[in-house]
């Protein structure tokens, strides 16, 4: 098994590319680099654009890598390499290409060199390979941020939950369990506007309605959560995105809601963070790797 490979994350606005060390399951130090992308450019374009990117990482790298594994949004042919993104808004150039291919022979690999996964189910994957998930099987792991995302680990897998558009009092969860739904309701409850999470966390230290919109997150994502939970027996639910260094602020009604239903998970922060969807694209190529994720 190599030591070191490359992790990437692909977005639709952004790639990220990092070093990891299997062994440790750790992003090598000093090593990720980021850029912003055309997802509207043609086919050459953006597979010179990703290329770029990892050629700079590899070019800093002490032991150069010899193997990528890529988080890659769908529809994707994961297994082939082969992009099925139509209508997507994103990367329509690539629809029916073999990616796996154009990309290594942009970067200099052989094509059996560079692994793809579902970026969805990667956040999970990494905490599952080497975060605070590696000693569970039954997981749901969700992030919340601008967006609301979630991912499943049962049966040997980890998929994509797509919960974001499921219905919750009256609109999608994602409506809820984001930035703008912790925002929108400070407002409704004071009829003033703060720019950021960040700053109504701190407000939630002296202020009571403030600290009210972080407990009825909670208590939502309890109650949105429990029938998933209950059905795949999970024992821990593992929690990203920015809105989780307000943890505190949420468990206690989180776990309430979840044991007042005779539901009892572990409820963790990541350990991994940002570094979570690179140790999880990297560890397709570990002999431990931990859950298949899938599309």
């Amino acid at each position: 098994m190599e030591t070191i490979v490359a992790g990437v994350d692909i977005g639709g606005s952004h790639i990220t590319v990092s070093l990891v060390n299997l062994a440790s399951r750790t992003v090598v130090a000093g090593s990720m680099h980021r850029a912003g992308i055309d997802a509207g450019a043609d086919k050459e374009t953006i597979i010179d654009q990703w290329s770029t990117v990892i050629k700079e990482c590899f070019s800093k790298a002490q032991v150069a890598p010899c193997r990528i594994g890529v988080a890659m949004p769908g529809p994707f042919d994961y297994e082939q390499g082969i992009s099925q993104m139509r209508d997507q808004g994103k990367f329509a150039a690539l629809y029916g290409e073999n990616v796996r291919q154009l990309l290594a022979a942009s970067v200099g690999l052989e094509p059996d060199n560079i692994r793809f996964t579902n970026d969805a189910a990667c956040f999970l994957q990494g905490e599952l390979f080497g975060g605070v998930a590696r000693n569970h099987r039954q997981v749901v792991g969700i992030t919340l941020g601008t967006g609301f995302g979630s991912a499943i680990a049962a049966a040997d897998q980890v998929w994509d939950a797509n919960l974001w558009q499921q219905p919750f009092a009256g609109k999608i969860a994602e409506e809820s369990f984001s930035h703008r739904g912790l925002l929108n309701r400070y407002k409704d409850l004071t009829g003033v506007s703060v720019p950021n999470v960040r700053e109504l966390a701190a407000l939630a230290v002296d202020h009571y309605q403030a600290r009210q919109c972080f407990v009825e997150m909670g208590t939502g994502l309890g109650q949105f959560l429990a029938p998933l939970i209950q059905e795949i027996s999970g024992t821990l639910l593992v929690i990203g995105g920015n809105i989780a260094r307000a943890f505190e602020l949420f468990a206690t009604p989180l776990n309430n809601e979840l044991a007042g239903r005779n539901l009892y998970p572990e409820i963790r922060k990541t350990w991994l963070g940002e570094d979570a969807t690179l140790v999880g694209a990297a560890s397709l190529w570990s002999t431990e790797h931990a859950l298949q994720a899938i599309g």
